[in-house]
């Protein structure tokens, strides 16, 4: 990435120490910053939300690389997000996009849209009516969010395409050392899972873009049910800790 122009009248280096004004791809300084900066936006896009949309995403940016520049103030900040917006806001489509291909490929299998080589069913009409039962609007939470326990009791976001989908998703992007808080990366890899059913709904597939205009409200709306079912509940809560805190571990031990 070149370095751009500083504006007329605006002093091509800052006082403080930070180099250049205007980024500077080869900048040592300025490498360190875009670096810190992405640790940063990365945590938050990760724990907190993955799914923003580009206003959501601009203003993570903006307070990702002000923090990243604090002891120095803010106009290398105001100068250089512009140009750096593009680089750094990819870190949480990274997210959503590996979340929605790895779904695709856990859909058929994780909830039987074939049927037995011995069933004499239409594949078509079978996976219609099973992808119909898995994500019927008029249900929520949704069934396809649900996984049984070893006494057969069935648990929201238990189920293990979801949870295939966050391990791998986690792994293949290499963020497990910043992975915290699991709420939103099981709500976001719910979604895509989601996505991923909707483009078989009519027994064959049909591209659905993954589109956060589309799919945000349904990822908050999951988020809400956690906070307003499951964190209340002191049985509900306690196996949700436990789970996500098994699911760390897993992810640590795959890792280490």
């Amino acid at each position: 990435m070149a370095p751009s122009q500083p504006e007329s009248g605006q002093s091509s280096y800052l006082p403080s120490g930070l180099g250049p004004l205007v980024y500077d791809e080869d900048d040592d300084i300025h490498i360190k910053i875009v670096e810190d900066t992405q640790k940063i936006y990365l945590r938050s896009a990760l724990n907190k939300c993955s799914l923003l949309e580009e206003g959501e995403r601009r203003q993570e940016v903006h307070d990702a690389l002000l923090a990243a520049t604090s002891q120095f103030g803010s106009a290398w900040t105001m100068v250089n997000e512009g140009r750096l917006y593009k680089t750094l806001s990819a870190l949480s489509g990274n997210i959503a996009s590996a979340c929605k291909k790895i779904a695709c490929t856990k859909v058929q299998s994780g909830y039987s849209l074939r049927p037995s080589i011995w069933s004499d069913d239409s594949e078509t009409e079978h996976q219609k009516r099973v992808v119909k039962d898995l994500t019927a609007e008029g249900l929520f939470p949704p069934k396809f969010i649900f996984g049984k326990d070893e006494h057969d009791k069935w648990y929201a976001f238990e189920n293990e395409v979801i949870w295939d989908v966050i391990l791998n998703t986690v792994l293949e992007l290499g963020y497990q050392p910043y992975l915290e808080e699991l709420d939103n990366i099981f709500c976001t890899a719910a979604v895509a899972v989601y996505c991923a059913l909707k483009e078989l709904s009519k027994g064959k597939f049909q591209f659905v873009d993954f589109a956060v205009s589309e799919f945000k409200p349904k990822y908050t709306k999951l988020m809400d049910h956690i906070r307003d079912h499951i964190t209340p509940n002191a049985e509900l809560s306690k196996r949700w800790k436990e789970y996500k805190r098994r699911t760390l571990h897993r992810l640590s031990n795959i890792c280490a």
